[in-house]
């Protein structure tokens, strides 16, 4: 497993969320990302990925990607709960992405998206 981290920008290029979190490679990492942003992307506009001081991708959210975050969180739980923390950090203003909470609680509860 490989750490990562990932900023989330807002419509005006602020950075509103950061986590940190660890996956298999870059190709999986990438399409976390994806995922995580197209939840959010009521507050997030674009994400860049990086592993350490190395830029992987800078990239808007994939628009209908949502419904691969079920999928991810079922096979990467480290995902879910770096995802748990941004949520419940009320520095960030990703936090009050109503659409990640929604999302959120549909995992918590095992229902699909």
């Amino acid at each position: 497993m490989q750490q990562y981290r990932l900023y989330f920008h807002g419509q005006d290029s602020s950075i509103v969320g950061r986590m940190d979190f660890t996956d298999e490679d870059d190709a999986s990492a990438i399409a976390g990302a994806q995922a995580v942003c197209d939840v959010c992307s009521d507050v997030a506009g674009s994400f860049e990925l990086w592993q350490a001081d190395r830029h992987i991708t800078t990239q808007p959210p994939p628009s209908g990607c949502s419904s691969e975050f079920e999928r991810l969180a079922r096979r990467n739980r480290n995902l879910v709960q770096a995802v748990e923390r941004i949520a419940g950090d009320s520095r960030w203003t990703l936090s009050r992405s109503s659409s990640l909470q929604v999302r959120l609680e549909r995992v918590r509860a095992g229902k699909p998206g």
